[in-house]
């Protein structure tokens, strides 16, 4: 078929603590995911973190690159069509098919500093994409996906929660959520059991699985640290639903599917579940193939990074 490319972009979803790279690839079966990885940000600059992103990925098909930035330097407003533009600030608009409209935006230098240091790491940077919309699009990968089901998202990242509601891949609700941020959560649960940085990753990312269960005391302890830990945060999220009702006039998502930090660690979808009262379970992408390189990493982390390099073929269309 002319036309017809099968290779996605380079995904590269910048966060505060990680750097996730995803590229798609089309095939007669379907969607398969060819090169992706997860690696630690460096006290450098853009351009150390993406050429680290690259090399842990192995083999990339050409440089066109879609990327999206931390939600932790976002502004995430109504849109004011009286407002003037503001210097030195890039910003994007979308319609929430509401009747109401958003406006993110983010510093300029930061934009700016992002297609720089791709581009010295040999990508070419076509877009930076805002993560409300590069999440309301991944969201049609879930499992047992509707196009008119309004599907909840919750971006569990290591400074900031971001909460998206959308149907049909388009952003129509959206909301920074004002606390609970996995760092937070993960500086607690060390300060309360004497545990390092290292140490309580490790715990967040093995409790909650049959495997490594805890006995006794110390698995009540850990069960009750976290459910305090995550409350202030389940409060925040029935609030966003009560507020989503209102705004939308319609019913809330039915289910709220975990993105992030957070939706990698066992144990805090269902904490959150019970103490929210809400159907809340880590995204899974369906419908994928994987490259046994990049079988091991956690879909919730490369959902962003999957939806931008999935942005080649919009950009065709």
């Amino acid at each position: 078929m002319l036309g017809w490319n099968r290779n996605g972009w380079i995904g590269f979803d910048v966060g505060e603590r990680a750097v996730k790279l995803a590229q798609l690839q089309r095939t007669p079966e379907g969607l398969r995911l060819v090169s992706a990885s997860i690696s630690d940000r460096g006290a450098g600059s853009v351009v150390d973190d993406a050429k680290a992103a690259k090399a842990l990925a192995g083999t990339l098909r050409g440089r066109q690159t879609a990327a999206t930035l931390s939600m932790r330097e976002c502004r995430l407003e109504p849109t004011d069509p009286d407002a003037p533009p503001e210097p030195r600030r890039c910003a994007d608009h979308w319609e929430s098919g509401s009747g109401g409209a958003y406006t993110l935006s983010y510093p300029a230098e930061q934009v700016e500093a992002t297609v720089e240091g791709l581009a010295q790491a040999g990508m070419q940077c076509e877009v930076i994409d805002g993560a409300p919309l590069a999440i309301a699009r991944v969201l049609t990968l879930s499992d047992n996906y509707r196009p008119d089901e309004l599907i909840g998202a919750l971006d569990w990242g290591e400074t900031a929660v971001s909460f998206v509601a959308a149907s049909g891949g388009q952003a129509r609700y959206a909301r920074r959520l004002t606390t609970g941020a996995f760092g937070d959560l993960r500086l607690r649960v060390g300060e309360e059991l004497g545990l390092n940085h290292a140490e309580s990753d490790r715990l967040l990312a093995r409790y909650g699985e049959p495997e490594n269960a805890l006995k006794g005391d110390e698995d009540r302890m850990v069960r009750e640290l976290l459910r305090d830990a995550v409350r202030p945060l389940a409060q925040e999220l029935k609030r966003t639903y009560e507020h989503l009702g209102g705004k939308l006039k319609t019913k809330p998502p039915q289910r709220c599917l975990l993105l992030g930090a957070g939706g990698a660690s066992p144990a805090l979808a269902p904490t959150l579940a019970a103490l929210a009262e809400l159907r809340v379970e880590p995204w899974r992408a369906v419908g994928i193939e994987r490259d046994a390189s990049n079988e091991e990493l956690p879909d919730c982390l490369l959902a962003q990074a999957i939806a931008l390099s999935a942005l080649a073929w919009e950009a065709r269309v």
